[in-house]
């Protein structure tokens, strides 16, 4: 079901980019069910599109070094604010900006009036009804502590338009996921408005939005039971609840800061790097196995040695030649006014693309050859016949010619 779903996702990606249409995406996974073969390769296979303009779908819709480093300068947000009200405001604010859509709203659980209390930001402005707890599609993720995502909310029996009605504003899309605690109670809900640009919320989108929450739900509930901790304290729990953020990703995820011991790295990135660990690394072996992999200029940048960081690919050898492309991005969260210098570095195997401009290059020279070789030709008797070599040009040769 679930990769059923990412398929449909992907292909309203390449719809809604009018790359395909939909009777060739449907033509693509009926055959797809039957050869295993992924979606993006049966409509190359098919000839309606390219691996070139898929892969530049998938990195503009993705961009993943980019939403990881707003996901994590969110969660140190987080920990600035030290009253609920701010904290709120920042927690819509951000969301938007990290899911890149319209509006966040807000439904926190009050369970002795049996309603939300609704949070909005209209004109700059923090808003607040009261709503029933069985309201709508907050109300439905609420109780069933599912993740929804609405394609087109107006068509859904769960959307309900009163807030809609209220701010004057119309749903078009809509990603809503429960916020919980640790112990897995549900104390709200989370949803953004119409991704910008007119797409859809994609799988992507939805497990940035869920870690998001984890986060927020941390920041909740540190507020409301007053828990005075160290800033140490708060910026390393926050590093441990990345690092669990990040574990099932298939890029490589590294994150690592000048003035903290604590770091990320999920196993991706020790799969793809060949790094054979059996144990937790801290920063010092973070940065030596970097600059053995020769990243060194990652190390040299927390030192100030150097100004920017920049993307580079790397190749391996072993178990396999691997091409790994390597982007890096500055993150500047701040805790109690100071500046955390760092960087989150994402990890992508670009082996297959490499092999594929490879296939295609060799085809291009290929064909510019066998093209040539009668053009030539062509050309050459074409100047022998301007130049009558073969003799005059009399109107019985010319039909010939014809």
């Amino acid at each position: 079901m679930i990769k059923e779903e990412k398929k449909e996702m992907f292909g309203q990606l390449l719809i809604g980019k009018k790359m395909v249409n939909e009777c060739q995406i449907e033509e693509a996974l009926e055959i797809q069910k039957s050869n295993g073969k992924a979606l993006g390769d049966v409509l190359i296979d098919l000839g309606h599109t390219t691996s070139d303009l898929i892969m530049s779908v998938l990195n503009i819709t993705r961009k993943t070094e980019q939403k990881l480093a707003r996901l994590f300068n969110a969660s140190i947000g987080m920990l600035q604010c030290t009253e609920q009200a701010s904290l709120l405001n920042f927690i819509m604010t951000e969301a938007e900006r990290v899911l890149e859509s319209d509006m966040c709203n807000l439904f926190l659980v009050d369970e002795e009036a049996n309603e939300f209390k609704c949070f909005f930001i209209s004109n700059e402005e923090t808003g607040e009804v009261r709503l029933p707890l069985s309201n709508g599609l907050a109300g439905y993720v609420a109780k069933a502590s599912e993740t929804i995502n609405l394609e087109n909310a107006y068509q859904s029996p769960l959307f309900d338009p009163q807030l809609d009605n209220m701010l004057e504003y119309k749903t078009e899309t809509v990603l809503c996921i429960p916020v919980k605690q640790r112990d897995n109670k549900v104390i709200g809900v989370l949803q953004v408005v119409n991704k910008k640009g007119k797409g859809q919320f994609t799988s992507h989108d939805e497990w940035l939005f869920k870690s998001f929450a984890i986060f927020a739900s941390n920041a909740i509930s540190l507020i409301n039971n007053n828990k005075g901790l160290s800033r140490e304290v708060r910026f390393n729990e926050n590093i441990k609840m990345f690092n669990l953020a990040v574990e099932n990703l298939s890029e490589g995820v590294i994150i690592i800061t000048e003035d903290d011991d604590s770091v990320v790295v999920n196993p991706a990135v020790k799969w793809l790097l060949g790094w054979k660990i059996n144990r937790d690394i801290d920063k010092q072996n973070t940065i030596e196995l970097l600059n053995s992999s020769g990243l060194s200029n990652i190390s040299r940048w927390l030192k100030g040695e150097v100004d920017t960081l920049t993307s580079k690919e790397i190749t391996f050898q072993i178990p396999e030649t691997r091409v790994i492309r390597v982007d890096c991005i500055e993150i500047n969260g701040e805790i109690n006014h100071k500046k955390k210098k760092g960087c989150l570095v994402v990890f992508k195997d670009i082996t297959r693309d490499k092999e594929f401009e490879q296939v295609k290059s060799e085809f291009i020279t290929v064909a510019s050859h066998e093209l040539l070789s009668p053009i030539t030709s062509m050309k050459n008797s074409v100047n022998l016949l301007l130049q009558e070599i073969p003799g005059p040009n009399t109107d019985d040769r010319r039909d010939s010619y014809i």
